[in-house]
């Protein structure tokens, strides 16, 4: 499934099925309610958003422009060799 309006039509548990089968996890960060997990899937991202009370995948949200990576910069590292 390769195409990101495919995905979003899919039911949750379908989404979460796939997700977790086939995405390359990137990054986590948390809100207030929420832990927030990163995926990159094909050539769209996916955050899956997880209620902190009960750890359950409330919804998720797809994307394709980096502008929307931008709570992940201060997280993410790179080992960089020079």
């Amino acid at each position: 499934m390769h195409n990101r309006h495919i995905f979003d039509i899919l039911s949750h548990s379908q989404k979460v099925e796939y997700l977790h089968a086939n995405a390359t996890f990137l990054a986590k960060r948390s809100t207030h309610n929420y832990n927030i997990a990163l995926y990159y899937l094909h050539n769209y991202y996916v955050e899956s958003f997880y209620f902190k009370r009960d750890h359950q995948c409330d919804y998720m949200v797809t994307f394709l422009s980096t502008l929307w990576l931008s709570p992940y910069l201060d997280i993410i590292q790179l080992d960089l060799i020079v």
